[in-house]
C-alpha cells in the first residue's frame, strides 16, 4: 500500500506544513491477525533537506468481531530536523 500526505497546522510557521509519502506492506498469518511494516518520510513545504524518515512495525489481532488489540513500536531512520524519535502505541478498542 502507498500513501500520499499532506500535513497543515493552523497558526503556526511554514515548518508545519508537511509533504509526506511512504509504503506499507502487511501479513495475514490468520483471520484474527494483521502484521505489518512501513516506511514513511515527511518534510517541510520547500526544505526537501528537513526530511523525517521513520519506519513502524505493528500488529492488529481481532480475538472477536467486537474486540481489536493494536500495538506499534516505530524508530526514526534519519531525523534531519532534530533528534532520533521512537514511538509507542497500544490500542484496545471495543466496537458495540
Amino acid at each position: 500500500t502507498a500513501e500520499a500526505r499532506y500535513t497543515h497546522v493552523f497558526g503556526t510557521p511554514r515548518a508545519q506544513q508537511l509533504w509526506g509519502m511512504g509504503g506499507l506492506v502487511e501479513y495475514v498469518p490468520s483471520p484474527a491477525w494483521v502484521l505489518g511494516i512501513d516506511v514513511f518520510a515527511d518534510t517541510p513545504r520547500g526544505d526537501a533537506s528537513s526530511y523525517h524518515l521513520r519506519s513502524n512495525v505493528a500488529a492488529k489481532w481481532r480475538p472477536t468481531e467486537a474486540v481489536e488489540v493494536q500495538a506499534l513500536v516505530g524508530r526514526s531512520l534519519s531525523n534531519q530536523r532534530g533528534a532520533a524519535q521512537t514511538s509507542y502505541k497500544l490500542v484496545l478498542e471495543y466496537k458495540h
